[in-house]
Protein backbone atom coordinates (compact mmCIF):
# COMPACT_ATOMS: atom_id res chain seq x y z
CA UNK A 1 0.00 0.00 0.00
CA UNK A 2 2.88 2.33 0.62
CA UNK A 3 4.00 1.77 -2.93
CA UNK A 4 0.70 2.95 -4.35
CA UNK A 5 0.73 6.16 -2.32
CA UNK A 6 4.29 6.85 -3.38
CA UNK A 7 3.39 6.47 -7.03
CA UNK A 8 0.35 8.70 -6.60
CA UNK A 9 2.51 11.46 -5.11
CA UNK A 10 4.92 11.37 -8.05
CA UNK A 11 2.05 11.75 -10.50
CA UNK A 12 0.76 14.95 -8.84
CA UNK A 13 1.45 18.15 -10.73
CA UNK A 14 1.67 21.75 -9.48
CA UNK A 15 3.94 24.10 -7.60
CA UNK A 16 5.18 23.75 -4.09
CA UNK A 17 4.64 26.49 -1.54
CA UNK A 18 8.31 27.53 -1.70
CA UNK A 19 8.22 27.86 -5.50
CA UNK A 20 5.12 30.02 -5.29
CA UNK A 21 6.60 32.29 -2.60
CA UNK A 22 9.86 32.74 -4.53
CA UNK A 23 7.90 33.69 -7.66
CA UNK A 24 5.82 36.25 -5.74
CA UNK A 25 8.93 37.80 -4.13
CA UNK A 26 10.79 38.08 -7.46
CA UNK A 27 7.70 39.62 -9.10
CA UNK A 28 7.38 42.17 -6.29
CA UNK A 29 11.06 43.19 -6.56
CA UNK A 30 10.75 43.63 -10.35
CA UNK A 31 7.55 45.67 -9.92
CA UNK A 32 9.29 48.05 -7.47
CA UNK A 33 12.24 48.51 -9.84
CA UNK A 34 9.90 49.19 -12.76
CA UNK A 35 7.91 51.73 -10.73
CA UNK A 36 11.10 53.63 -9.82
CA UNK A 37 12.26 53.74 -13.44
CA UNK A 38 8.89 55.07 -14.61
CA UNK A 39 8.82 57.70 -11.84
CA UNK A 40 12.31 58.96 -12.76
CA UNK A 41 11.42 59.18 -16.45
CA UNK A 42 8.25 61.12 -15.66
CA UNK A 43 10.12 63.78 -13.69
CA UNK A 44 12.78 64.06 -16.39
CA UNK A 45 10.21 64.45 -19.14
CA UNK A 46 8.71 67.51 -17.41
CA UNK A 47 12.01 69.42 -17.24
CA UNK A 48 12.18 70.44 -20.94
CA UNK A 49 8.65 71.85 -20.73
CA UNK A 50 9.59 73.80 -17.60
CA UNK A 51 12.67 75.24 -19.34
CA UNK A 52 10.57 76.38 -22.31
CA UNK A 53 8.04 78.04 -20.01
CA UNK A 54 10.79 79.87 -18.10
CA UNK A 55 12.37 81.12 -21.33
CA UNK A 56 8.99 82.28 -22.65
CA UNK A 57 8.40 84.22 -19.43
CA UNK A 58 11.77 85.98 -19.77
CA UNK A 59 11.08 86.83 -23.40
CA UNK A 60 7.64 88.22 -22.54
CA UNK A 61 9.17 90.65 -20.03
CA UNK A 62 11.83 91.75 -22.52
CA UNK A 63 9.21 92.22 -25.25
CA UNK A 64 7.23 94.52 -22.94
CA UNK A 65 10.36 96.56 -22.34
CA UNK A 66 11.16 96.65 -26.07
CA UNK A 67 7.64 97.94 -26.79
CA UNK A 68 8.18 100.78 -24.30
CA UNK A 69 11.55 101.58 -25.84
CA UNK A 70 10.03 101.70 -29.35
CA UNK A 71 7.37 104.10 -28.10
CA UNK A 72 10.13 106.45 -26.96
CA UNK A 73 9.58 106.11 -23.23
CA UNK A 74 12.60 107.55 -21.36
CA UNK A 75 15.11 105.17 -19.84
CA UNK A 76 14.47 106.49 -16.32
CA UNK A 77 10.78 105.59 -16.56
CA UNK A 78 11.71 102.14 -17.86
CA UNK A 79 14.04 101.68 -14.88
CA UNK A 80 11.25 102.70 -12.49
CA UNK A 81 8.81 100.26 -14.10
CA UNK A 82 11.42 97.55 -13.90
CA UNK A 83 12.04 98.26 -10.20
CA UNK A 84 8.28 98.17 -9.49
CA UNK A 85 7.79 94.92 -11.40
CA UNK A 86 5.37 96.52 -13.85
CA UNK A 87 6.72 94.53 -16.79
CA UNK A 88 5.67 91.11 -15.56
CA UNK A 89 2.03 90.30 -15.11
CA UNK A 90 1.38 86.81 -13.70
CA UNK A 91 -1.40 86.31 -16.25
CA UNK A 92 1.11 86.09 -19.12
CA UNK A 93 4.48 85.24 -17.53
CA UNK A 94 3.38 82.87 -14.78
CA UNK A 95 4.27 83.06 -11.11
CA UNK A 96 8.04 83.17 -11.47
CA UNK A 97 10.27 85.18 -9.14
CA UNK A 98 12.31 87.49 -11.33
CA UNK A 99 15.63 88.96 -10.34
CA UNK A 100 16.75 92.03 -12.27
CA UNK A 101 19.96 93.94 -12.74
CA UNK A 102 19.97 97.15 -14.71
CA UNK A 103 22.16 100.11 -15.24
CA UNK A 104 23.36 102.62 -17.77
CA UNK A 105 26.26 101.52 -19.94
CA UNK A 106 28.30 102.84 -22.79
CA UNK A 107 30.96 101.37 -25.02
CA UNK A 108 34.53 102.46 -25.64
CA UNK A 109 34.74 103.00 -29.39
CA UNK A 110 38.40 102.02 -29.50
CA UNK A 111 38.23 98.71 -27.69
CA UNK A 112 34.51 97.94 -27.77
CA UNK A 113 34.57 97.27 -24.04
CA UNK A 114 31.55 98.04 -21.90
CA UNK A 115 31.95 101.02 -19.56
CA UNK A 116 29.68 102.56 -16.95
CA UNK A 117 27.89 105.53 -18.46
CA UNK A 118 26.45 108.32 -16.33
CA UNK A 119 24.17 109.91 -18.90
CA UNK A 120 22.21 106.69 -19.47
CA UNK A 121 22.67 106.48 -23.19
CA UNK A 122 22.07 102.73 -23.19
CA UNK A 123 20.13 100.76 -20.59
CA UNK A 124 21.45 97.25 -19.95
CA UNK A 125 18.92 94.93 -18.34
CA UNK A 126 19.53 91.38 -17.15
CA UNK A 127 16.52 89.40 -15.98
CA UNK A 128 16.84 86.00 -14.32
CA UNK A 129 14.38 83.58 -12.82
CA UNK A 130 15.39 82.93 -9.23
CA UNK A 131 16.46 79.39 -8.51
CA UNK A 132 17.41 78.65 -12.13
CA UNK A 133 20.29 79.40 -14.44
CA UNK A 134 18.01 81.07 -17.00
CA UNK A 135 18.79 84.70 -17.66
CA UNK A 136 18.31 87.11 -20.50
CA UNK A 137 20.25 90.32 -21.15
CA UNK A 138 19.18 93.12 -23.48
CA UNK A 139 20.35 96.60 -24.33
CA UNK A 140 17.83 99.41 -24.78
CA UNK A 141 18.71 102.74 -26.36
CA UNK A 142 16.20 105.58 -26.42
Amino acid sequence: MNTILFIAKNDQQGFTLIETLVTIIISAVLAVILAQVIANQTSRSYRPIQVINENLALRAVMENMAADCQQGIPVQIMQNRLANGDYWDPSFVGNYNFQTTNGCVGFDLGTGQEITDTNCGVLKVTIAIQGTSHRLTSLFAP
